[in-house]
């Protein structure tokens, strides 16, 4: 009877253990492919081709640790879809609905003359939710890339979004917005770095504060915008409609990213 192929072994105990990874397939064939070519070299040297599988093996290393170096990202930390990155992509596409849905009640106002009071309680109940789920989508993005500065560009991303549950004004939310555009794209950055997601449509979450302010520049300049009778001008209000607009349309699709990929194992999770 001959003896079982170890290194067939050997793969289909790595095969699970990457099966998150879009690219496994051609992963495992390669490290197959340099199993098996290190196995014909030692039996060309007067190895026994069973013993050569086995030295192959044990030098290559435990699948275990093997998979772990897949999870590696350039900055020297663990990167892989987690349960938890997944929950961050659901909370991101609820704060993309509740963004588009703020500037739908200024929209809503504006062609229908309902009352601008109930139209601003509405808009500023749905950006506070939409914040958290801002937060999260940028948390996620941070930790689904393993970047080394990871800790310190989330908390810079997330303050002004802290800023904005608490803030009472469209001017104020662009401003904030604004400060934590820097934060957001180097997460998009690191994010696509890692998972290779190039969609257009995600970048529209780290232009959407900066297009808004310059709406509101061209509004200003073009003395299209007025002053209404609460003495506010209304601009900050068409810029924060085309901000938040954009925000929900990037913060969507960065969402629904997080949301389809696999989780790693939980036995490849735990090593982190």
């Amino acid at each position: 009877m001959s003896e079982p192929d170890l290194i067939d072994g050997y793969i289909s105990e790595l095969r699970p253990l990457l099966s998150w990874r879009s690219d496994s397939a051609e992963s495992l064939a390669e490290i197959e492919d340099h199993l098996r070519t290190s196995v014909e070299r030692m039996s060309l040297a007067d190895t026994d081709p069973a013993q050569a599988q086995r030295l192959v093996v044990e030098r290559f290393g435990r699948p275990l640790v093997v998979a772990k170096e897949f999870t590696v990202s350039r900055w020297g930390r663990f990167a892989m879809p987690t349960t938890s990155t997944r929950g961050a992509g659901l909370a991101a596409m609820l704060g993309a609905v509740l963004w588009m849905l703020a500037a739908g009640a200024f929209l809503f106002s504006s062609w229908f003359a309902v009352s601008s009071e109930a139209a601003f309680l509405v808009s500023w109940l749905a950006v506070i939710i939409a914040c958290m789920g801002t937060i999260c989508g940028v948390f996620g993005m941070y930790a689904r890339a393993g970047a080394h500065d990871a800790g310190a560009f989330a908390i810079a991303g997330g303050v002004p979004w802290v800023f904005s549950i608490f803030a009472g004004s469209p001017a104020a939310w662009l401003v904030l917005g604004l400060m934590a555009t820097p934060a957001v794209a180097v997460a998009m950055q690191r994010w696509q770095q890692v998972t290779d997601k190039r969609h257009p449509g995600a970048w529209a979450l780290s232009a959407s504060f900066p297009f808004g302010l310059l709406t509101v520049g061209v509004l200003y300049l073009t003395g299209t915008a007025e002053t209404n009778a609460y003495g506010e001008y209304t601009g900050f209000y068409v810029g924060f409609v085309v901000a938040a607009l954009l925000m929900g349309v990037g913060l969507y699709f960065i969402g629904r990213q997080l949301r389809a990929e696999t989780p790693a194992p939980k036995a490849l999770a735990a090593l982190t």
